[in-house]
């Protein structure tokens, strides 16, 4: 069993799927770290994969957003 942390809503055809998540969009970080939350209470014995899709992947944007968020929330919670 894999869990695949990513941005989408509906059947995950819809706008905005796998683009990451971004600790500036406040609705976004809250979703992200209650997840982590859930995911270290219920489902730590589960890895977690980051599917996150680029449009430039020399640039790799929305896995470093959703990196820096998950570490954020990491350090908040020590």
């Amino acid at each position: 069993m894999l869990i695949h942390l990513n941005t989408m809503s509906g059947n995950g055809y819809g706008k905005g799927h796998e683009l990451g998540f971004n600790m500036d969009n406040e609705k976004e970080f809250n979703k992200l770290s209650l997840w982590l939350d859930y995911h270290n209470k219920y489902l730590k014995e589960v890895p977690l994969v980051l599917e996150v899709r680029e449009d430039d992947y020399g640039d790799c944007i929305n896995y470093q957003n959703t990196k820096n968020a998950i570490n954020k929330i990491i350090s908040n919670k020590n």
